[in-house]
This record gives structure tokens, sequence and C-alpha cells, in this order.
């Protein structure tokens, strides 16, 4: 059955034209994402990356792949090949469980389609359901010619594709009880409203930013494997695992005060797991003492690349990371691209970050300084090619987290995705001083590990919905107040849009 199944939807999807696609918003979401990758890969046909598409959110041992690439064609064609009702009011049982139909979908119903689409070729003599079916003769023998009602097969693949879909979250419903931890109750109710409103408006879009995920577990796996090969070697790989977690709150300008790795505040039982994972040395400050005449440089380019290329010249530097408060790594296995994906995709810095996911989620005054990354891909690929080993590069990164979807003086934020109006000028947080206290533990502990030269991004605009102007405006504040501190203060903002805007305040 299963070579059977792949050759009628081969053929079923060699038929169909952009037109068809652009019928239902998930199969053109899904159209765009083939178009995407057809740019890399022409030898792959539609069909066989639609069965790809829709298996990439699916667990299985990969030597399997051929196996569960099969199951899921009969499945398929079992959907399509489903007797229908003689009832035009009802669907089938089938229909309704299988293809989580909504309710006011319309009803299949037995009338003749206005639009069929016919495959011969292919021998099969086994009832079929309402699916019309005729026997031939040619040259070759017999053969079966199929009428298939196209629009309730594009119904079916489009709900092979919703299934597909995922929330990163694994259970929406866990609540969080912390009072100082807001943003997380909030996130987690934004997701449940959005299961309850079922929000398939959303995730057509979402998917298409997360391409597939197999592709990305592919890379993920793949410097995963590159690691092991290198930390082999126990001393290195202590070198390169090397962690500080810090409160910045800890940190007092100047003195020669000890901070542990990480604060207890009076609630070590709350802390145990994560205090049995990270090291446990007291850290004696390493500032500078210099004073220095700084110079301050905003620029349009990849923060990643621009702390590279400074690390070749000077080992006081570091990248001051805007990082995920509640996932290490931001979902970088989803394919989800932010800054912090570009070292997970292409350094040492998943070791580091994932000792900590027990301090997960962050507060935004807490700080996870990684002084032994090491780069051993090339991140302005987006396949991620390994590099040589003369061209790897040891950097120092300083990971903290700003809020996630922060109060701003807006009503009725768009609850799916970048609204807009937080690129306006007046677009204001309700609580700046939270975002001034982070800027300023992150550029403490950037002082208190000794760092010169730091290249900050900014802050994840795009990523956790922040309102760009009075991002901007405070990062210049606080840059501000720490002239004299550091040799170098680079501002690198990857996306045009965003430096458009920074550029006007970091001066």
């Amino acid at each position: 059955m299963s070579k059977q199944s792949r050759l009628i939807l081969s053929a079923f999807f060699s038929k169909l034209t952009r037109k068809d696609f652009e019928s239902d918003k998930f199969l053109y979401g899904f159209y765009l994402s083939y178009l995407d990758e057809i740019k890399e890969n022409n030898t792959i046909t539609i069909f066989e990356y639609y069965v790809d598409y829709v298996l990439r959110n699916k667990k299985y041992d990969a030597s399997q792949k051929n196996k569960e690439r099969d199951a899921l064609c009969d499945e398929i064609q079992k959907e399509i090949f489903a007797p229908e009702t003689t009832n035009a009011t009802t669907e089938t049982t089938n229909a309704t469980t299988q293809l989580n139909a909504q309710p006011n979908t319309k009803p299949i119903t037995t009338t003749k389609p206005k639009k069929q689409i016919k495959i011969k070729g292919l021998k099969l003599n086994k009832k079929i359901g309402s699916v019309k079916k005729k026997v031939i003769t040619t040259k070759k023998g017999k053969t079966s010619l199929y009428t298939l009602n196209k629009k309730k097969c594009l119904k079916v693949i489009s709900n092979f594709i919703k299934s597909s879909l995922m929330i990163v979250y694994e259970d929406p419903t866990e609540t969080f009880t912390e009072d100082d931890e807001s943003f997380m109750r909030n996130a987690t109710n934004t997701i449940i409203e959005e299961i309850k409103e079922d929000g398939r408006e959303i995730v057509a879009v979402r998917d298409k930013d997360f391409n597939i995920k197999s592709k990305m577990l592919s890379l993920y796996k793949n410097i995963e494997l590159q690691l092991e090969d290198i930390i082999k070697n126990n001393v290195l790989a202590r070198t390169l695992k090397k962690t500080y977690f810090i409160d910045g709150k800890d940190i007092v300008l100047g003195s020669n005060q000890y901070i542990t790795t990480i604060t207890d505040n009076g609630e070590a039982e709350q802390h145990n797991d994560l205090l049995a994972k990270l090291p446990q040395e007291k850290v004696l400050p390493k500032w500078t003492g210099q004073t220095y005449s700084t110079k301050v440089l905003c620029i349009h380019a990849n923060p990643l690349t621009e702390i590279i290329n400074i690390s070749k010249k000077s080992i006081k530097s570091a990248y001051l990371l805007a990082g995920n408060q509640i996932i290490p790594g931001g979902g970088s296995d989803q394919g989800i691209f932010t800054h912090e994906s570009y070292l997970y995709y292409s350094s040492s810095y998943y070791l580091c970050v994932e000792q900590t996911v027990s301090g997960y989620p962050l507060t935004t005054t807490q700080v996870i300084a990684c002084p032994n990354i090491l780069v051993i891909r090339d991140h302005k690929n987006k396949n991620f090619p390994p590099l040589q080993a003369l061209e790897t590069e040891k950097i120092r990164v300083l990971t903290s987290t700003p809020p996630y979807r922060p109060a701003v003086n807006l009503d009725n934020l768009d609850k799916y995705r970048m609204d807009l109006r937080l690129y306006h000028a007046g677009t204001r947080y309700k609580n700046p001083e939270e975002i001034l206290q982070h800027l300023r533990c992150t550029f403490n502990a950037a002082l208190f590990f000794g760092m010169e030269n730091i290249v900050i991004d900014d802050r994840g605009v795009d990523d956790f919905w922040l309102p760009a102007h009075h991002t901007a405006l405070l990062l210049s504040n606080v840059i501000n107040e720490y002239r004299g501190k550091f040799n170098t203060i680079i501002v690198a903002v990857e996306h045009k849009h965003n430096h458009d805007i920074f550029k006007n305040y970091i001066t």
C-alpha cells in the first residue's frame, strides 16, 4: 500500500498550481516555505518537501524515516479515500476527529465536485470508498483511473499541516506563582488564549518562520557531535564549560568584594538543583581601574560578527547578549532565529547555558557569564558550515535578559505578532526603571570581569516585542553613565529598520 500511496499523492501534487495553494492560508504558508527551500535545493519535489514538512516536529529514530514517510502517506490516502456520507448536513465521524474540522466547516457531500483531478497509470484494485475509479486497458495491461475531488484533497493535506504545527511550551496550562515574575504568567496566559481561540490565524505565519524543524535539529545535532569530539580532552572541556551565574545587583562598582556564582538571598533550598550543577568558587573582581576616552559607535552589523572581529585584537572584549528569559536558547532548535540562535548553531555556547537550565526563568538582573566560548562554525552562512581550525575564535559572552512583552503605554496590543506601534516614537515602557536596572547590571558585570571593549545588541527589540525608540533612548542614557569606564562601546544592530532608529540615539 505504501508505494501506491506515495505514487497517488505524488501524482496529485504534481498537478497542483500556485493558485491551488493560495486557496488556504496553511497551504500557502507551506508553499512559501517550499519556494524558499528550492532556492537551495532545486531537486526536491513539492511532494517530497510536503512529507518532510508534516513530519518535521515528530520525534523518531532517523533510521526509521522512510517507514515514517510511508505511514504518513498511507494515513493521508486513507483520509482522501474515506467514504463520504450521503447526508449533506453532516461529515463522517472519522473526518471530524481526524481532520479537526471547525464547527462551521462546510459539510462534505456526495455531489459531483466542480473540480476534479484524474490520475491514471496506477495498479490498485482495492475498494476505495467514494473516490471514483475505473479500470482501463492500456498496451501494458489493466490499470486504474482515479477521479479525485480536488477540494476535499486540498482540505485533507491542509489539515495534516495543521496537525504538525507546534506550540513551544509543552504544558501551556502551567502557571507560575513568583510575584516578581509577572511576565511568566502573562506569557502562559497568552498561550492559553491562543489555544482557546484556536490560534490558526497566527500559526501559519509562525510556521513559515520556523521553516523546517528537522533541518534545524540536524544543525543542532551536528554541532553537538563536533563539540563532543572537541571536549574529549577533560581540561579543554572544563575550560569551554566554565560558567558564572551571578546577579548584577550584587556587584558594587570599584570594590574588591567577592561574588559567588549564584546569590542565595535566603532562598538556598530553591536553588539546590542549580547549586549542584554550577561551579561554586568565589570570584575576585578584575576591574581595570583605567579611565578611557570612550569611543561609542552604533553600527549596522551582526553583533556576533563584530565581537569576533574585536576579540582577535583584544582579549578584554565581551558580547553583551540579550537572551531569552524563559528558555535557554529561545527555541533555537525550532528554527527561531535570534541573536542567541547564532551562538547555539555556531559555537560552544550551549555547553555553558544548558548548565544553568535549573536557574530559568531568569530575572532581568541576572547574568550568565561565559568567558571561553569557542566559535567553530560560520554564522554568516545560513547552513553554518564548520570553520577550519585556524579560523576558529574564542569570545566572551555575558547573557542577560530584557523583559518579554513588557507593559507599555498602549492598549490592545496585538497578541500574536510584533505590533507595529512598538516602532512609534511615542511608545514607552510603563516601568523604564526595570530596563535601566537591567542595562546597568549587564554593564557592571562586564566591568567586574575586566572588559574594556563591549559589543551590545539591540536587546532583542523584535524578539521580545520591546518599544524600539524608548529602548534605544534608555540604552543611550546608560551608555552615557558608563563613558570613561570602557575603551569602546559598540551597539551592533543587525536589522536595518531597528538600526535606523537606534542610530538617532546612540552617538
